[in-house]
């Protein structure tokens, strides 16, 4: 008798802890187990902003965040001393005469040398310098990417190490520091060192096939104010100038 009642106990404490089990199980969101969420991580030298992406700590083959870095003609993936068309990878000579990221509605860029629209408007991931020197979590900023770091983040012109350029804080509180490093375009000289900051993007300025996207700031010396300025702009792709990437969050 005391073994069926021992047995009876039993097999009612299974059933409720079975219960309890379903009732857990049951209260979850939808989408979600018992199993541990993983989450991404953030990848080394990232920084989150608050934004939808990470970014960088530091331009790409720069040691620390206020060093220039490399100069890289847009869609190229090595250093060079010389940007111009002569030298551009993407084209025979000249602007028009492009081989590759050329819009269906612009074939006049391509037409007169061997190259034929391809409709690509952003860059492929073998001309990415961020991904080809840094890896599959690494990229160049989007056109849109770097609004975002316009538009949401606050900017402020300050010197690090003795290099100027822009603090820039995210809606979080946290920052990174993008130097002045200036560019190269025609002459094989720097133009605008510790003046100006030109970074760019990975999108197609499709308007003008030659031309793509850069994120672009400086301070203006307008009667006696100065005045910083940070926009979105054109650019020859041919010219050289700084890379800092970002990674998907």
């Amino acid at each position: 008798m005391k073994r069926f009642l021992f047995i009876c106990s039993a097999l009612s404490l299974l059933i409720a802890c079975s219960d309890n089990t379903e009732d857990t199980a049951s209260s979850l969101p939808d989408g979600l187990d018992n199993s541990e969420d993983i989450a991404p991580s953030m990848p080394d030298g990232a920084v989150d902003l608050g934004l939808s992406v990470y970014w960088a700590k530091q331009n790409i083959e720069a040691g620390q965040p206020e060093e220039y870095g490399a100069y890289y003609a847009w869609g190229e993936v090595e250093t060079k001393e010389d940007y111009s068309w002569t030298s551009y990878k993407w084209s025979e000579g000249n602007q028009w005469l492009l081989t590759k990221y050329v819009p269906f509605s612009k074939p006049g860029f391509c037409l007169l040398g061997s190259g034929t629209p391809d409709d690509k408007t952003s860059l492929d991931t073998e001309d990415d310098i961020a991904h080809v020197a840094l890896g599959d979590k690494w990229r160049i900023p989007s056109h849109d990417e770097w609004e975002e770091l316009k538009d949401s983040c606050v900017w402020t012109w300050s010197t690090q190490n003795g290099i100027n350029g822009c603090k820039v804080t995210g809606p979080n509180g946290n920052s990174i520091f993008l130097p002045a490093s200036g560019g190269y375009w025609d002459i094989p000289e720097i133009h605008n060192e510790n003046r100006c900051g030109y970074y760019w993007s990975s999108s197609l300025y499709v308007e003008e096939p030659p031309s793509a996207w850069l994120a672009y700031f400086h301070m203006l010396d307008a009667y006696d104010q100065l005045t910083l300025v940070i926009t979105m702009t054109k650019a020859d792709r041919a010219s050289g100038y700084s890379i800092r990437p970002v990674s998907p969050k």
